[in-house]
């Protein structure tokens, strides 16, 4: 490979849009979400809850009911996803993809013992148990559970949340994944616990070369973990860009809003809430889709849809981005 030949992405998707069936007709969810990733490279997904985070994901996954429709490309490594065959599939998910997901507890079987869990999976390959047993151990140890021996022969709920969640990743490292999606995996946990789970995920990133995708409402927590951030409203990619730029320059009055809404140390003044409810893609008006819930909006944001586009070192969906830049950016003492 010459020195300006840029690799292949990863993962790549490209003008998403997907209707889910709802009775007898369907229902958008995601309108307009196009991102790549590289090998190595972490990109989080952020926004409120119903923002269509997760769904981004299972489609890229291809994890979506029976009768969705999906509009868009969605590419790994060159490879149409939807073109896969069920065979093809079931391997990509089995040795190549890692989900953790946000509640350890409800995907892991309280009959079973957590040795079991973690290696039923190496076992069913044809590896022996004594290898898949000191496997497991390892990986135990690598999370940072002590005493991995016990805790092999222990239950699901004699173990903390902390701790299952460190059995996830463990779970998830066995398969030596090259893509690992992280939904909300410290939702449930406190600071301390949070910090050293997301310690692992970045550690196994920058020396195991493995990619990352963190799917959360906390744009503080992603602009700490990742390298570039995605926002995501309403079902439509709203900004994106590196973690940093956005964290402290965000373009976008959303980006601006979920940063201004978080408790902060230095700042004195009462917190921002973004006013008004977040609204799922079949609630979204015709222009923009934050229109109704932004101090700035005039009339062309509410009858035309702005599309994604370079500003700055952002791309973003806003009509007035060039305008809001001095009054949103953070370190300017700016305010939504």
């Amino acid at each position: 490979m010459s020195v300006t030949e840029i690799p292949a992405p990863l993962l790549e998707v490209r003008d998403l849009a997907v209707d889910l069936p709802v009775g007898k007709g369907h229902r958008p969810v995601i309108t307009d979400v196009s991102f790549s990733l590289r090998a190595g490279e972490s990109l989080g997904l952020v926004g409120e809850s119903g923002s269509g985070k997760s769904m981004t994901v299972r489609s890229a996954l291809r994890l979506l009911p029976a009768g969705s429709r999906v509009a868009g490309s969605i590419r790994w490594e060159g490879e149409d996803v939807y073109a896969m065959s069920r065979s093809r599939l079931r391997s990509w998910h089995a040795s190549e993809v890692g989900f953790i997901h946000q509640d350890p507890r409800a995907h892991i079987n309280p009959l079973r013992t957590i040795g079991d869990f973690l290696t039923e999976g190496l076992r069913a390959s044809g590896v022996g148990r004594r290898e898949s047993v000191e496997k497991a151990e390892a990986l135990l140890e690598r999370v940072g559970i002590t005493e991995p021996r016990t805790r092999m022969r222990q239950y699901p709920h004699e173990l903390s949340g902390g701790l299952l969640q460190r059995v996830m990743i463990a779970s998830v490292l066995l398969v030596e994944p090259k893509l690992i999606i992280a939904d909300e995996p410290t939702t449930a946990l406190d600071v301390t616990i949070q910090e050293s789970v997301m310690a692992i995920l970045d550690d196994l990133r920058r020396h195991e070369g493995v990619s990352l995708v963190m799917i959360t409402h906390d744009l503080d927590l992603a602009a700490a973990v990742t390298d570039r951030i995605a926002v995501v409203y309403a079902g439509q990619l709203v900004e994106e860009g590196a973690s940093g730029s956005i964290h402290t320059e965000g373009l976008h009055p959303y980006s601006v809003g979920l940063l201004e809404s978080r408790p902060s140390t230095t700042r004195r003044q009462r917190l921002r809430a973004i006013p008004g409810r977040p609204v799922a893609a079949f609630e979204a008006p015709p222009g923009c889709v934050f229109v109704d819930r932004c101090a700035h909006a005039v009339d062309t944001c509410r009858e035309e849809r702005p599309s994604l586009r370079p500003v700055q070192r952002q791309l973003v969906a806003c009509h007035r981005a060039e305008d809001l830049q001095a009054p949103v950016v953070l370190a300017a003492g700016g305010a939504l």
